[in-house]
């Protein structure tokens, strides 16, 4: 797509390298603060991955994104309401 550019935001950063957002999922994961109560096990499991596709996002971005997610280590990746 001639002209498409993608960009990511990791929580309030936003990046238009992916492999940049890809080292803050990866600080993000290692960050014992960032991670919740899971009430199946009663310990703690990471926050998940939201990917929110928005207008003229391509398929490919979106699975980038996932790709970018699981290198970091996220177990759990959800799709916001725009996908």
């Amino acid at each position: 797509l001639t002209g498409h550019r993608a960009h990511w935001e990791v929580g309030p950063r936003p990046f238009t390298d992916l492999a940049a957002a890809r080292t803050e999922l990866e600080r993000i994961a290692q960050d014992p603060g960032a991670r919740v109560v899971d009430p199946a096990t009663r310990g703690t499991k990471r926050l998940p991955c939201v990917i929110e596709g928005l207008p003229g996002t391509r398929y490919d971005d979106v699975a980038q994104a996932v790709d970018a997610c699981h290198a970091a280590g996220f177990d759990e990746i959800s799709f916001g309401a725009g996908l």
